[in-house]
C-alpha cells in the first residue's frame, strides 16, 4: 500500500537534505583543526630546535657580534688551591678591553693594571686619542724611561708640550686621515714588513668559524648567576687546520709545525654563559691548549682566559681635555736619525 506521500513513480516530495551550511561548517572545523595541529606541531618543533644548546649558542654569538655598541674584556684567572684543598679563583691584575661603536666607526683598546687604565687608545675614522699612565705600573725601568722622555721633551722647547702632556697622563690626539704623518708612517711600516692583510685575516677567521660550526658539540650545563651555562667541546686539529691552510705561505710554517705535533684526538671544552640572548662570558682553558700544542705546563697553575662581554662601548675622553699632536712633531719623532736625536731620544729605557 502506497504512502499518502508516494506515487507509483516515487516520492511526492524529495528526500530531505542536510542544510548546506552544515557541510561547510564541518569542513571549516576540520580544516581549522588540521591547521591548528600543523601549527602546534611546527611550534613545538621550532621550540625544540631553538632550545637546542648548539642553536642557542649560535644565536647568542650572532646577536653578540651584531651589537652596534659593546665591549669585551680579556683577563687571566689562576685556579688553584690554598694548600688545604680549598679552591681559589684569583683574577690577575692585567686585563685588556676592546670596545666598539659601529655607527660612529669608533674603536677603543684599553690595557689595565690593578684597576688603572695604563694604556688607552680611542680610534675614530680620522683620529687616534692616546692616554698613558705608565707610572701606575710601579716599575723602576719604566719610571726611569719616563724621566728620560721628559728631559727629551723639554729639550725641544714648546714643540714638546704634547709629549709632556702625554707623560703626565693627559690624552693627546693624533690625526690619522689620508696624507697625515701617522698614515704615511703606518703605510711605510706595512710595506717593509711581512704582515697578514685584512682580507687574509678575514679568510682565516671564516675558515676557523666554519670548521668550528661543523665540529662543535654543545651541552647544557644549567643556569647560575652568570646566565645559562653552555659547554662547547670541539676537536682542535679539524678546527685549527683550515685556518692554518688559509694563512699566506710565508706565515704557515710555524703554526703548521705546531699543528703537526697535535694529537689528532685532542679536544678542548670552552665554557660559555648566555644572558638575555647574548654571550655574557667565555672561559678558555689555556693550560690545556698549551699542553695539547706541545707546551710544558708541568707544575704550572691552571690558567684560564676569561672574556667578559658588556654593552658600554667606547669611553672617549672629553674633547676639551685633549692636546693635539701636530704632524710636524710626529715627523720629527719618527724620522730616521741614524742614532742622533729624534725618536731615539724618546725611547724607554737607558
Amino acid at each position: 500500500m502506497l504512502s499518502p506521500l508516494e506515487t507509483l513513480d516515487g516520492p511526492v516530495l524529495p528526500a530531505a537534505e542536510p542544510p548546506r551550511g552544515s557541510h561547510r561548517r564541518r569542513w571549516l572545523v576540520a580544516t581549522a583543526a588540521f591547521v591548528t595541529l600543523v601549527l602546534a606541531g611546527g611550534a613545538v618543533a621550532a621550540v625544540v630546535v631553538l632550545n637546542r644548546p648548539d642553536v642557542r649558542l649560535q644565536r647568542a654569538l650572532s646577536a653578540t657580534t651584531d651589537q652596534p655598541v659593546g665591549d669585551v674584556t680579556a683577563s687571566l684567572r689562576i685556579v688553584g688551591n690554598d694548600g688545604e684543598g680549598a679552591d681559589l679563583a684569583v683574577l690577575t691584575s692585567p686585563s685588556m678591553t676592546l670596545a666598539w661603536d659601529r655607527d660612529s666607526g669608533t674603536r677603543e683598546v684599553t690595557g689595565s693594571w690593578q684597576g688603572t687604565r695604563v694604556v688607552d687608545m680611542v680610534a675614530t675614522p680620522d683620529t687616534l686619542v692616546l692616554t698613558l699612565k705608565l707610572l701606575a705600573l710601579h716599575n723602576a725601568d719604566v719610571t726611569k724611561g719616563v724621566a728620560q722622555m721628559r728631559r727629551a721633551a723639554t729639550s725641544i722647547g714648546p714643540q714638546g708640550a704634547p709629549i709632556t702632556a702625554l707623560l703626565d697622563g693627559h690624552p693627546v690626539r693624533l690625526h690619522t686621515g689620508p696624507g697625515s704623518a701617522l698614515d704615511t708612517l703606518v703605510k711605510k711600516a706595512a710595506a717593509n714588513s711581512t704582515t697578514i692583510s685584512p682580507d687574509q685575516a678575514d679568510a682565516v677567521r671564516q675558515q676557523m668559524s666554519d670548521a668550528l660550526v661543523r665540529n662543535v658539540t654543545v651541552t647544557d650545563a644549567g643556569t647560575d648567576a652568570d646566565g645559562d651555562h653552555l659547554v662547547a667541546t670541539f676537536p682542535l686539529k679539524p678546527v685549527i687546520q683550515p685556518a692554518v691552510d688559509a694563512l699566506p705561505a710565508s706565515m704557515r710554517s710555524g703554526p703548521g709545525a705546531a699543528l703537526a705535533k697535535l694529537d689528532a684526538a685532542a679536544t678542548v671544552s670552552v665554557d660559555v654563559w648566555v644572558r638575555d640572548g647574548t654571550v655574557a662570558k667565555v672561559v678558555v682553558p689555556l693550560n690545556q691548549l698549551v699542553r695539547d700544542l706541545g707546551g710544558d705546563v708541568h707544575g704550572a697553575p691552571d690558567v684560564q682566559l676569561v672574556l667578559a662581554f658588556g654593552s658600554d662601548g667606547p669611553q672617549a675622553p672629553a674633547a676639551t681635555d685633549v692636546t693635539d699632536v701636530p704632524d710636524s712633531l710626529l715627523t720629527t719623532l719618527t724620522q730616521d736619525s741614524g742614532g742622533g736625536s729624534g725618536a731615539g731620544g724618546l725611547a724607554l729605557g737607558g
